[in-house]
């Protein structure tokens, strides 16, 4: 068994860490704060801190009845995690990495990386308030962009799919991101399955996506877009960008717009101090 760790600074500090099994590495800047379970269940297991990282978590690699090998876990400089619990499992190789700045905060159930999976949260992006459910099944890549925020997220990334959602996203409350059916649809005469082979949801960078939103697989949206409050998007590529998206199933009801992340009326003074005068 091969172990290294530094101690935290600060406040908080390192409850247990447990590694069963062979080239196990944990490494913790000195002036990171770590306060949590650290559990490895198998062998060439990674997991690393870097500077100025504030964790309060539960983190486990694999489990008693079931050993996790080859994974990489990197939390780089100065990202936040409370109350969020990480389990890796169900397979090996998993890789997962939440970028400088990061923030996850007050998950109500764990972050679940499979067999193969690629979990990577961009740098300054934020998980707000409540991730709903998080699971990763074997093979499944999902991305989210530097400076995406989110107030609470339901994802499943069915086996072998693609979730990417790109830089300065803004998702508000009880939005769902899936690519598996969980259950099969078929011709009721032939016996065909009908379930959709595509499993991948794309969005673009510095998209809004209002509250309730639900994306299903085969979904495409371009940069600079809206999607509508409960709109449920399926089997759409919306190959425009600057579009506002709305309804069930979502389309197209707004072409040529933008957004910004102030509110209208901070928006306007920004506005005015930039020595305009008017505006729409």
């Amino acid at each position: 068994m091969c172990e290294r760790f530094f101690g935290g600074g600060g406040n908080l500090k390192p409850l247990r860490i447990s590694f069963y099994g062979d080239n196990n590495t944990v490494f913790i800047n000195p002036s990171a704060k770590l306060s949590g379970l650290i559990e490895f269940y198998g062998c060439n297991n990674r997991l690393t801190f870097d500077d100025l990282c504030e964790i309060d978590f539960l983190f486990f690699v694999g489990e008693k009845s079931s050993l996790v090998n080859n994974s990489i876990s990197h939390f780089e400089a100065g990202c936040q995690v409370f109350g969020t619990i990480f389990q890796l499992k169900g397979g090996s190789n998993q890789f997962f990495r939440l970028g400088s700045g990061a923030i996850l905060h007050k998950s109500l159930f764990p972050i679940i990386l499979r067999g193969g999976t690629t979990l990577n949260i961009g740098n300054n992006s934020a998980i707000h308030v409540n991730i709903d459910w998080f699971e990763l099944i074997s093979g499944a890549e999902v991305r989210i962009g530097d400076g995406s925020t989110f107030n609470g997220i339901f994802l499943f990334a069915g086996k072998n799919s693609k979730i990417i959602i790109g830089e300065d996203c803004m998702v508000s409350w009880r939005c769902s991101f899936m690519t598996h059916d969980s259950h099969t649809i078929l011709d009721k005469n032939t016996g065909e399955i009908l379930n959709s082979k595509v499993n991948e949801i794309n969005i673009g960078k510095h998209t809004w996506v209002g509250y309730g939103a639900t994306f299903f697989k085969n979904v495409k949206i371009m940069e600079n877009s809206i999607v509508g409050m409960n709109s449920f998007v399926i089997n759409s590529k919306f190959d425009e960008p600057n579009v506002i998206i709305a309804g069930s199933p979502a389309k197209v009801i707004k072409h040529n717009i933008n957004w910004d992340r102030d509110h209208p009326d901070v928006y306007i003074e920004k506005f005015k101090e930039k020595g305009f005068t008017s505006i729409n």
